[in-house]
């Protein structure tokens, strides 16, 4: 009996010692546990800053287009060019328009915006504050026998205070438009 006792303590020691996790196996668990999450969490990143790259083009390229369409409007809706004058370049456009109401109209870059003012009442912005413009040119391309021709080109770039890289983002806009025969 006190053999049988014996052998039945031996066999639950045995089965005893090995119910439990080495601390070598607990640490490798952890690890992959710990590389698992890793990768995932670096997925996510990488995942949220493209999705913000993305936002940040749409919106550069958005408010650069509304400004080219606004002024391509306003020259094929104008009667005269006479700033600047042919074959000249300046930063602001002076438009006489065909309705007295909006005569004249001028772009410019002002305050950091690009700024549209309608015979000479306020003004209104045509680039959000989170867009910077910069290098806004205006080259009147006018001959003698043309209605009348404006070239014009800026840059935007994203406004990016804290120097984020995903926020880094600049863009060329060059256009041009012809007076109609009115």
């Amino acid at each position: 009996m006190q053999k049988e006792r014996l052998k039945v303590n031996r066999q639950l020691s045995a089965v005893n010692c090995c119910r439990g996790f080495t601390l070598i196996e607990v640490l490798l668990y952890v690890a992959i546990v710990a590389i698992v999450f890793g990768g995932i969490a670096a997925f996510i990143d990488a995942a949220l800053q493209s999705r913000i790259r993305a936002e940040v083009v749409t919106e550069v390229e958005r408010g650069g287009n509304a400004v080219v369409s606004t002024f391509i409007q306003a020259i094929r809706n104008a009667k005269s060019i006479p700033q600047p004058t042919a074959s000249s370049s300046a930063t602001s456009l002076t438009l006489v328009m065909t309705d007295a109401n909006i005569s004249p109209t001028v772009f410019q870059l002002s305050s950091g915006r690009i700024e549209m003012s309608e015979r000479g009442a306020g003004t209104t912005t045509l680039t959000s504050a989170r867009l910077t413009p910069s290098s806004v040119l205006f080259t009147n391309l006018s001959r003698s026998t043309t209605p009348g021709a404006v070239r014009f080109q800026f840059i935007l770039d994203y406004a990016n205070p804290d120097g984020f890289q995903e926020y880094n983002y600049r863009a060329h806009f060059i256009g041009g438009a012809s007076l109609r025969n009115n």
